[in-house]
């Protein structure tokens, strides 16, 4: 299939060009790899990567009068809120901020149009914690029931993620005598042609007793194709691994992975890097993020994750975009 994306691109009038170095983890936290001389690896991973992905550009981001509208709607705000206290954490000119100061100011919306973010934070009611708490299940549509006057279209939306917090009585030696669920949320990860986006969620929201909202947080930057690249072969992928060109954990001891006779990759996925929401950022390049086993004396291996850069340096942009 990628060995014909070069003639079915130039039908669309699309020319060779590089706008940046692919070979890069752009933006990515994490210790240089290299694997000793005398390490064999070997492909074992039954995934695929996609043919080709594209380098995305950020654009300011539109948010309608529609999805301003609602957001204020679901966290109690009129315009008679807004205000005009500049907040120098969000680097935004044309930042929109709403506050309660009747209630001591403890209830907030920023909406960074630029920027493609949202937060809004309420204070918890210490009078009434559990009384009404969304099961998991409610609390899931009325995330998503969110999202819908946001504009967000569910197919974009992968990885989702239950949360909750327990408060409890405890007894003199420590342990819980009750256990009471004040507060459930659901996060989700963006999707980015199929392909998640490294961060840590594109939208979680919080609820507590009767559906209250008390946090909610959109990162949902508005991104232009910029570059199409065809996807590295396994074996191309193993010889950056090799050259040193993958990145491992910022934490552990890569000490004992040098003794490795073999290390197996069995699998890979594909992803998009964002840095948090309130940053911000130019290009959203994809990586991979690898499994790896190592085989350290026969009988005991470790596992292991690495990122390595996925693209080829061939690049096809389209014109003028």
């Amino acid at each position: 299939m990628i060995r014909n994306l070069t003639f079915a691109l130039s039908l669309l009038g699309i020319v060779c060009a590089s706008l940046a170095d692919s070979f890069r983890l752009e933006g990515l936290q994490g210790q240089k790899f290299s694997p000793s001389t005398n390490t064999v690896i070997i492909w074992k991973a039954t995934n695929d990567l996609p043919d080709a992905l594209w380098i995305y550009k950020t654009v300011p981001q539109a948010f309608s009068m529609v999805v301003i509208s609602n957001a204020m709607s679901l966290c109690g705000f009129d315009w008679k809120h807004l205000s005009k206290k500049p907040d120098s954490s969000v680097p935004d000119k044309d930042l929109i901020r709403f506050s309660d100061k009747k209630v001591n100011w403890t209830r907030s919306l920023l909406i960074a149009p630029n920027l493609g973010w949202m937060e809004y934070n309420a204070a918890t009611d210490p009078q009434d914690l559990t009384n009404g708490v969304p099961t998991k299940e409610e609390a899931d549509k009325l995330a998503l029931g969110v999202l819908f006057q946001f504009g967000i279209d569910r197919s974009l939306l992968s990885n989702k993620q239950i949360h909750q917090t327990v408060q409890g009585k405890l007894s003199r030696e420590g342990e819980r005598l009750t256990t009471n669920v004040v507060n459930r949320g659901v996060s989700y990860t963006r999707l980015i042609d199929g392909v998640e986006s490294k961060n840590s969620s594109g939208f979680t929201i919080d609820f507590e007793s009767h559906a209250r909202i008390t946090h909610f947080w959109l990162n949902w930057r508005n991104i232009l194709p910029t570059e199409v690249h065809p996807t590295l072969s396994t074996n191309e992928i193993v010889k950056l691994i090799k050259a040193g060109n993958s990145l491992a954990a910022p934490w552990g001891n890569l000490d004992d992975l040098k003794s490795a006779k073999t290390i197996s990759v069995v699998k890979i996925t594909p992803r998009y890097f964002e840095v948090e929401g309130k940053k911000p950022m130019y290009l959203m390049y994809p990586f991979a993020t690898l499994e790896m086993v190592a085989d350290l004396d026969g009988t005991n291996t470790e596992t292991f994750n690495v990122q390595c850069p996925v693209l080829s340096p061939n690049t096809f942009s389209i014109r003028n975009y």
